[in-house]
């Protein structure tokens, strides 16, 4: 069974400071997006995991853009430690 917006929402951290408040039945997905203007991740996510009617019904689809986007935000965060660290030795080498 695929999740819902209202799953999503339920496990997003802090949900209830979320501009946009829980997700009302039947709205589609898009406008729900644009009523969480403010979190740009939760934003994507709902763009990312429910754009389109061939990802909302489909767990498995959804499932896979999550693991990707989890994924790509291990990248990024290493990324980011490499360079904050790389920062940090060369100012302890310029001192």
């Amino acid at each position: 069974m695929p999740f819902t917006l209202q799953d999503l929402y339920e496990s997003y951290p802090d949900h209830d400071l979320l501009p946009c408040g829980p997700p009302k039945a039947g709205i589609p997905p898009n406008i729900y997006a644009d009523h969480a203007k403010g979190d740009t991740l939760f934003q994507f996510l709902v763009r990312e995991l429910f754009d389109g009617e061939e990802v909302a019904n489909d767990p498995e689809e959804q499932w896979r853009r999550l693991e990707r986007v989890h994924f790509e935000l291990g990248r990024i965060g290493a990324r980011l430690m490499e360079i904050r660290e790389n920062a940090e030795n060369a100012e302890t080498a310029g001192s």
